[in-house]
């Protein structure tokens, strides 16, 4: 019951941290909270998975780590991109292999044309910090500091996802579909700093994949809530039905409902 309710809070927060970020940065021209509506539905499959808050914690750091990035250009660089190293240095203590996501910090760096040898070092400087704390900690044998790496985390969701929730990754397939349609479509038509913070998240999906394939870490496949949220959001914000927004948001949501019970 604690896990649940942690859950549910945890998601909360990240759904309203992700919001913000996309209409602070003004990646969408119209304002709204159908972002964090949608991931919050999006991660609602990780409900059922022995590490679901390790994996929602991680998701807090890749947001984090995401707006970061989208703010290069910004006049605080360097502590920007320190943060950004930072973020993805306690991803890596959660789980040694997320160093992969140290990709996003480079490319984003290539992407806003700030890579030089000083910014390089920064975010170097970031990533390193986290690590030497934990394995200072780790030296000085505190107990605690193995919780992530514990047989709960080790543990794989089902290879046979497809039929734990065939419906609602349907209906999730089918929306991806008409939001990667509607994305083509539009794209010109977004300013440059919210076609940069487009690309930087959809980055991310190439980045798990390459994961999932070389650590045989199904559960990494959750963190492709973040760009599949902005993908769906994207859509049904400039859906002017708000009945039929509101009622695909709905069937999205009875789907799992249909698939878990």
């Amino acid at each position: 019951m604690l896990k649940t309710i942690l859950f549910i809070f945890i998601s909360m927060f990240n759904a309203a941290f992700f919001n913000k970020i996309v209409v602070t940065n003004k990646l969408i021209k119209i304002p709204s909270y159908l972002f964090s509506l949608i991931l919050i539905i999006v991660s609602l499959p990780m409900i059922t998975h022995p590490s679901s808050l390790i994996i929602l914690t991680t998701i807090i750091l890749l947001i984090a780590t995401y707006n970061e990035i989208i703010q290069f250009n910004n006049k605080n660089k360097k502590t920007t991109i320190l943060k950004s190293g930072f973020f993805i240095g306690l991803m890596t203590t959660i789980d040694l292999n997320f160093w992969i996501f140290y990709l996003l910090i480079l490319f984003g760096l290539f992407y806003y044309q700030e890579f030089n040898w000083r910014n390089f070092v920064i975010q170097l400087l970031g990533l390193i910090l986290p690590l030497i704390f934990y394995y200072n900690l780790k030296l000085l044998d505190f107990e605690f500091i193995n919780l992530m790496y514990t047989q709960h985390y080790s543990t794989k969701p089902s290879l046979n996802i497809l039929d734990e929730y065939p419906v609602f990754l349907s209906l999730l397939s089918i929306l991806l579909i008409l939001s990667g349609k509607e994305l083509y479509n539009n794209y010109y038509k977004k300013t440059e700093h919210a076609k940069k913070g487009f690309i930087i998240i959809l980055i991310i999906i190439p980045i798990v994949i390459v994961n999932i394939i070389l650590y045989q870490k199904l559960q990494f496949g959750y963190l492709l809530a973040l760009p599949i949220t902005m993908l769906i959001g994207n859509y049904l914000i400039y859906v002017k039905q708000v009945y039929f927004r509101t009622f695909l948001l709905g069937l999205l949501f009875v789907s799992f409902l249909f698939d878990i019970f």
